[in-house]
């Protein structure tokens, strides 16, 4: 699952998208939660869970609402991983 990367990440990194992994900062692009950053917290199914769009049910708990890669930007990537190192190459940071 790949996301496209911001403007300054596609200069730095000479790519337009990156796979999305859990501790990348995002910015929610689409749908009710835009305009919006957040910490991807997990990846399950195919579905971005992020920190800052959660959604209250009727008996007061909160949940968080599930967002497609396709409608969010990687602000920042997590480069703590040695695999997303090797997928960036030698111009990671």
């Amino acid at each position: 699952m790949k996301a496209h990367l911001s403007r300054t990440l596609m200069k730095r990194y000479k790519r337009r998208s990156m796979t999305v992994r859990s501790g990348d900062i995002v910015k929610i692009m689409r749908g009710q939660f835009r305009g919006k950053e957040g910490k991807v917290e997990d990846v399950v199914r195919g579905r971005l869970l992020i920190d800052c769009a959660k959604m209250k049910k009727t008996d007061g708990s909160e949940i968080r609402y599930p967002i497609y890669p396709s409608n969010v930007l990687i602000v920042k990537p997590d480069m703590s991983d040695p695999k997303r190192k090797a997928e960036v190459g030698k111009d990671a940071p």
